[in-house]
């Protein structure tokens, strides 16, 4: 039995040792295999030659039918795009068509706080006005203006004749304008009968620079024997209508005197207008230099019998500009000069203020841009080397855009015509280039189809207009690609039955196709995974549209291919479209010059057969860039070194979208009025505390329509400012907010106060409401100081009347009311109170003061109520506006912890956190949060929200580029079959990405919305010539490295070159756009495609001379296959090692 096991064991070693043996033997016979295959390939090559390639195809199914019925099927394919136009064009609200770009993120607090607060605006648009006196037709001041500005060139004083008289004549143009009237603010001189409006009235007179240099328009200015404290004199003889016209807007100023003089004398008196220096105390004489300074122009009014005491503010340098008189006031210097036309609802057509005020003033901006726009543009022209011209216009650019973007339309016809073009001439038939272009245009229904039902998008807007740019160029590439390689195999092969030459064109094109394609359409893939709708939905659509236009190129073009060979294919003439008598006998002659083609050699070897541009690409321009590849690739890792420098310096862009061209009006009086004026400028920071909104629903809304936001969810307890405590809690906190300012603490510590950058009232003319715009400390102030605040019976009946509440209420229920203190109690004195201060006129101390403006009119942006089927209206939330120094400028980085700041703030007062002090700035302790102030957030119009927007556009940006190189590579892998040249061509793609990053610094551009898009565009656009270069490689034929470089190049290097030429003419009419949206990205896609064809022709052409795979080389199946094998070599040792270890061990047993 023990001999029997033993020689088990020893047939078994043997056997493993054999196994072994013998798989060594196969891992060397292989090795020999590889080194031989230079002649064994050499022995064959003629068996990969393309002539070969097409006689051993074995044509497919649906070729054979298309070269049956060539005509018939090329009708049938075309059908179907008929049946996708007709549902485009049939099926209602297919699509959502707007001139909007939705480049915003809603997932973050800060944009929804923005939106709820928008969303509670449009929901409760309740308008206060009296009930007992019918809105007569442009009444109510709108919210929209006609604001122009003039700005004198190379730093020109403006208060000089000639640039008042041009203001002078814009300004009456404008009055004279067709339209005005319906239009205007209008003054009435009396009460309205019943509801017309056959009351006579005037247009308000126009808020301009222009008025002061009338004598008679405010008579402190050229008399300044006023007193200087408040006097019923001075109201009496300096400040009614008969006086000083700035207190009644209906009277006209005539009598401007602009000599040098007189100009001097009102410009000098506004810029000393009480500044300079002197005892304390409220009215005192001041000095400059000893000289003494014009004093505040001060007045005594009666109300109810008791004097009150008003003043007026420099309004001459609210329209003069922030730096008027700034340093110095003995500066006279006017840089900048403001008018204001003020426009009126309800307009005609109707009913009221409240009536679809959003259409109301859209109406006012269409009418100011079709009567105005090309009035400004002249005048602007007219003047422009002696003033800058600045207008705007409730949404007069909307309509201006819409004008743009119609006339930028037309590059797209240019466009178009100039690849049409090229294509004929490329293909050299009429037919080919014509079906080409239809297929490309009529590639666009279904990928609409597709982009509604399967993605489920509606959104239309201007980035998807520009993928007709990008799908011109992919579609004319893959034209050129499918036509010149069954051009090449009908030279080859000329006999060859054209189902054959169809399936072999389709098996060696289509796959290159179908290659670039994919990594294309996965580029944009990687832009629909974003998380702004503009550019996700520019993602869906761009993909399906490559989708579609592959399968448009392999199934409806081959039945082009085969008309054309059928019906219009004329082997005997270079270009086919010449059949016309006057082309010479028998078409010799073609645009001037020989259309003959000389007979070829039947002898001839297949590749001298090839077309003139196969053998220049394959003889002359590979010689060259062998000769001189060393210096190509020097000056390429230079070049990209540049820039990739450049490219590690781009930032993001802190700016919005731009759309117009800089220099544009529309583009620049942003700037000019946020840079002169204070608080005015869209781009600072503006934070606004809101009371009463808890948040937004944004349930079954649509994230790609920028006014579909969301409902606003309101506090569960209500809003009010009715009680005491509510009234001391709004006041002391917005006294709080320029604590830093004042001589009073701090109630938390100030370094939270200096991180919130909250401005300073001193750079603000040192008018504290202009940077904190708060109602209550308005209210305050009015019921502590004005006799209009104790109102007497007869004056609390009027007051009833006017709103018709006599019959709900008595004069007897006020009899309690304590007039003359703040806070006031009981709920029906403050309600009275706050009714007559709203109807009150604004104060003429106030900063922005305006004749016929009331408290209401100025203040009613702030407080918003909702009156619902008939019921009382109520109060749903409120405002505080805080101007700082923060803008949209800055880092989002300091923006977002500037967010997190104010939220701080408005969490300790909600709570009631204590702070270094427990006290208000007149001594009162703080009160306790009320219920009813417990919901608070803050918000501003879009910047909090932009500083979000940029952290994400960097994230998304830098992670879709990684995707879309990761799809890239993985793609080359399984599209070449070769690891090495999906690494050798992802490495040229990154460095294609690197500069085109570079391009954009080079050029001061930031990261912004258009180059998002287009950093991970760029890699599926960059691809392109690069798959088709290395599949032709390893499709050559040959073995050594420059042979299959030199082949490569006949093979496709044409194709390549046509397609970049193709496009570069396309993409070159953008650069006329006026749009800069399509502008930047005309100049991103033109250097793009001169980047990738010069590195794909030449860096990468070079380096594959000296580092392209030979033979099997990469080749992913011999790679799998040899680990394979080595994988299962390892196990059969590491048996046979076990089983010779239990031998041994059994020996030793046995011995013992």
């Amino acid at each position: 039995m023990q001999q029997e096991t033993d020689a088990l064991q020893t047939e078994t070693t043997t056997e493993d040792a054999h196994e072994h043996e013998h798989n060594l033997n196969e891992l060397n016979t292989l090795k020999n295999r590889l080194e031989e295959e230079p002649d064994v390939n050499t022995q064959h090559e003629d068996e990969h030659s393309p002539a070969e390639h097409v006689r051993h195809t074995t044509p497919w199914k649906l070729h054979s039918l298309v070269a049956k019925w060539p005509l018939s099927s090329c009708l049938f394919f075309c059908s179907w795009f008929i049946i996708c136009a007709l549902l485009v064009a049939f099926v209602p609200n297919l699509l959502a068509f707007s001139n909007q770009v939705p480049f915003y993120i809603r997932d973050n607090q800060a944009t929804q706080n923005s939106n709820a607060l928008t969303a509670g605006q449009l929901d409760a648009s309740w308008q206060l006005r009296t009930e007992n006196v019918a809105e007569r037709l442009q009444e109510a001041p709108a919210e929209v203006s006609l604001t122009l500005l003039f700005r004198g060139k190379d730093g020109r004083n403006l208060a000089q004749a000639k640039y008042l008289a041009l203001m002078d004549e814009i300004e009456d143009t404008i009055k004279a304008t067709n339209g005005f009237e319906q239009y205007c603010k209008r003054l009435y001189s009396g009460l309205m009968v019943n509801s017309t409006n056959d009351a006579s009235y005037k247009c308000a007179r126009q808020t301009s620079l222009t008025n002061f240099f009338d004598a008679s328009f405010f008579k402190p200015s050229v008399d300044r024997s006023y007193t200087i404290v408040p006097s019923r004199g001075n109201l009496n003889n300096f400040f009614t209508p008969l006086t000083s016209a700035l207190t009644d807007g209906t009277i006209d100023v005539t009598s401007k005197d602009y000599s040098d003089a007189f100009v001097d004398e009102i410009v000098s008196y506004w810029a000393g207008y009480d500044q300079g220096h002197g005892p304390s105390g409220q009215y005192v004489q001041k000095y400059y230099n000893g000289e003494a300074m014009p004093p505040k122009f001060t007045y005594q009014f009666n109300l109810n019998g008791e004097p009150t005491n008003f003043s007026v503010g420099n309004i001459f340098a609210q329209l003069a500009g922030k730096n008027f008189a700034r340093e110095t006031p003995l500066d006279t210097q006017v840089d900048i000069a403001m008018s204001i036309f003020s426009f009126g609802l309800p307009l005609e057509g109707y009913t009221s203020s409240s009536d679809n005020t959003d259409d109301q003033q859209s109406d006012i901006g269409q009418w100011c841009f079709d009567e105005l726009h090309d009035v400004f543009l002249e005048f602007q022209e007219q003047h422009a080397d002696e003033i800058d011209f600045y207008w705007q216009c409730s949404n007069m650019a909307g309509y201006y855009t819409s004008t743009l973007l119609l006339g930028d339309g037309t590059f797209i016809i240019f466009t178009f015509l100039s690849v049409y073009l090229l294509m004929i001439y490329n293909t050299g038939s009429l037919w080919l280039a014509s079906a080409g272009m239809a297929m490309i245009f009529m590639n666009f229904f279904p990928a609409i189809i597709l982009y509604r039902y399967i993605s489920w998008q509606s959104y239309f807007g201007t980035l998807c207009v520009l993928a007709m740019f990008i799908i011109l160029s992919i579609g004319a590439d893959d034209i050129f690609v499918i036509a010149d390689t069954f051009a090449q195999y009908r030279t080859v092969a000329p006999h060859e039955p054209l189902d054959k030459r169809l399936t072999a064109t389709l098996k060696h094109a289509g796959k290159v196709m179908a290659t670039t394609s994919l990594s294309t359409c996965f580029s944009f893939i990687a832009n629909a995974t974003s998380s702004f709708p503009a550019v996700y939905t520019f993602g869906f659509f761009a993909a399906w549209l490559v989708f579609v236009n592959y399968f448009s190129v392999v199934l409806f073009y081959p039945c082009v291919l085969a008309v054309h060979d059928a019906y219009f294919y004329t082997p005997n003439l270079k270009r086919g479209w010449c059949f016309s008598k006057k082309t010479g006998a028998n078409n010799k002659r073609c645009c001037f010059a020989d259309n003959e083609k000389a007979a070829l050699d039947s002898e001839l070897d297949e590749e001298d057969r090839g077309r003139p541009i196969d053998k220049f690409f394959e003889n002359r321009f590979y010689m060259f860039v062998v000769n001189q590849r060393n210096r190509i690739l020097a000056f390429t890792v230079i070049l990209f070194l540049i820039f990739f420098f450049f490219a590690a310096r781009l930032e993001p862009d802190p700016n919005p979208p731009a759309f117009f061209p800089e220099g544009d009006n529309y583009a620049e009086f942003g700037n000019a009025l946020g840079d002169n004026y204070a608080g005015e400028s869209a781009r600072q920071l503006r934070a606004e505390i809101v009371w009463g909104i808890e948040g937004i629903d944004r349930s079954g809304t649509d994230p790609t329509v920028n006014e579909d936001i969301g409902q606003p969810v309101y506090s569960d307890v209500g809003v009010s400012f009715t009680a005491a405590d509510e009234q001391r809690y709004i006041a002391s906190f917005c006294d709080d907010l320029l604590c830093l300012y004042s001589d009073y603490d701090c109630r938390y510590g100030e370094s939270l106060y200096e991180s919130l950058n909250i401005a300073n009232p001193a750079r603000y003319n040192d008018e504290r409401i202009n940077v904190v715009k708060c109602f209550m400390t308005e209210f305050r102030e009015w019921v502590l100081t004005d006799s209009a605040a104790r109102p007497n019976r007869s004056e609390i009946e009027d007051t009833l009347e006017d709103f018709d509440n006599t019959q709900a209420l008595s004069v007897d229920e006020f009899d309690d009311c304590e007039w003359g203190v703040f806070p006031v109690e009981n709920e029906l004195c403050v309600l009275l109170l706050f009714t007559i201060w709203q109807s009150d006129d604004l104060p003429t101390s106030n900063p922005d003061y305006s004749p016929n403006t009331d408290n209401y009119d100025y203040w009613k942006s702030h407080m918003w109520a909702k009156q619902e089927d008939g019921e009382v209206p109520q109060l749903k939330f409120f405002t505080v506006a805080v101007l700082t120094e923060a803008g949209v400028e800055g880092s989002f980085n300091d923006g977002i912890a500037l967010f997190e700041n104010w939220n701080a703030l408005i969490d300790n007062w909600r709570t009631n956190v204590d702070g270094q002090t427990s006290v208000d700035r007149y001594g009162a302790e703080f009160v306790e949060t009320p219920s009813t102030l417990s919901s608070v957030m803050v918000t501003d119009g879009f910047i909090f929200s932009y500083y979000y927007l940029q952290q994400k556009i960097i994230q998304e940006a830098f992670f879709g580029i990684g995707l879309s190189l990761l799809f890239a590579l993985i793609i080359l892998t399984f599209a070449t079959g070769n690891f090495l040249m999906a690494v050798y061509s992802t490495f040229c793609i990154s460095a294609i990405v690197g500069c085109v990053l570079g391009f954009a610094a080079m050029n001061g551009w930031k990261l912004g919305v258009v180059e998002s898009i287009i950093f991970v565009m760029v890699v599926g656009m960059s691809v392109d010539y690069v798959v088709h270069l290395s599949e032709a490689y390893l499709a050559s034929g040959k073995y050594y490295r420059g042979d299959r470089t030199r082949r490569m190049l006949g093979i496709v290097a044409g194709s390549v070159f046509s397609g970049a030429i193709s496009t570069l003419i396309g993409i070159f009419w953008l650069f006329f756009a006026t749009v800069q949206l399509f502008y930047k990205f005309g100049a991103f896609i033109f250097f793009l495609i001169c980047v990738s064809a010069a590195c794909s022709l030449l860096s990468f052409t070079a380096a594959l001379t000296l580092f392209g795979p030979e033979g099997s080389q990469g080749n992913v199946m011999l790679f799998a296959t040899q680990c394979w094998t080595k994988c299962r070599n390892r196990d059969a040792q590491s048996t046979a090692r076990s089983n010779s270890n239990s031998d041994a061990r059994a020996g030793q047993v046995e011995m013992s």
